[in-house]
């Protein structure tokens, strides 16, 4: 659905940006957009994306402190 959603947003902006369509269709497009992220279906995915992030946030943090600590061993090693 991401990647669905970035396309959508990616054609929005070049359509914007590149129309000659005037402040209207800007006008509409934009009132589209705000309508799309303000929905259920979006609202929701951003908040469990939000709840993915604060539960997994310390499980990455500890893998890249070792991560880093294993490269420091090896740049001393040399």
């Amino acid at each position: 659905m991401g990647s669905k959603l970035a396309l959508l947003a990616g054609a929005a902006i070049g359509y914007v940006l590149g129309a000659k369509a005037g402040r209207g269709r800007y006008e509409e497009i934009k009132g589209r957009a705000t309508e799309t992220w303000s929905s259920d279906p979006v609202q929701s995915k951003i908040v469990t994306a939000k709840e993915t992030v604060k539960t997994r946030a310390p499980k990455v943090a500890d893998k890249v402190s070792e991560a880093a600590k294993a490269a420091g061993s090896k740049v001393k090693s040399r």
